[in-house]
């Protein structure tokens, strides 16, 4: 393919926000996620994997918590909790406790309902960031498909000093979409 077509593919393939979070994640060297699967979040543990991330599912949340920390600490690495919004947030805070009163990392990623929702008692609404301020170092919101990135390799960077991290990820940014050409640029 010439150098010319290629950029009008690119700016022709869409990437969706669940993409282009897997591969932000790929990128980082994260081989392997803990969790649950729910709504919100299927999307996003479905593209992980095509892109050859493992996911090791568990029943419940506050399991894959104590997992992903306890795998973390024996391989030294920040591994990735996958939750859903709400319920599994507050499960997931008991394997966030434990890392943070082992001083191990781990990240945890939880979906969330539409950012226009928030507020307005949308099912499994819950503020995350403040529910988990206790238990991370650094909890963030990407709030468009463009901050996706920059967000992962940020908690990714902060998680390898032995932090806890969370980062939020929103429906809506999930469904988002930009051309191959400007996923690459981001």
């Amino acid at each position: 393919m010439a150098d010319s077509d290629r950029k009008i593919h690119d700016s022709q393939t869409l990437v969706d926000g669940n993409l282009l979070a897997a591969k932000a994640f790929a990128a980082a060297g994260v081989t392997l996620m803990f969790g649950v699967v729910g709504i919100l979040v299927t999307s996003f543990a479905k593209r992980a994997v095509s892109i050859l991330i493992c996911f090791l599912a568990f029943h419940n949340e506050q399991w894959a918590g104590y997992a992903a920390s306890a795998y973390g600490y024996l391989t030294g690495k920040a591994d990735l909790l996958l939750i859903v919004s709400g319920h599994g947030c507050v499960q997931g805070l008991a394997g966030l406790s434990n890392a943070t009163a082992n001083a191990w990392s781990v990240v945890m990623i939880s979906g969330s309902c539409n950012q226009a929702d928030f507020g307005r008692g949308d099912f499994q609404k819950l503020d995350k960031v403040a529910a988990v301020e206790p238990f991370s170092k650094f909890s963030a919101k990407a709030t468009d498909i463009s901050q996706i990135p920059k967000s992962l390799f940020k908690v990714l960077d902060q998680a390898l000093s032995g932090r806890r991290l969370v980062l939020d990820l929103s429906n809506d940014i999930l469904r988002q979409t930009v051309s191959l050409s400007e996923a690459k640029g981001l």
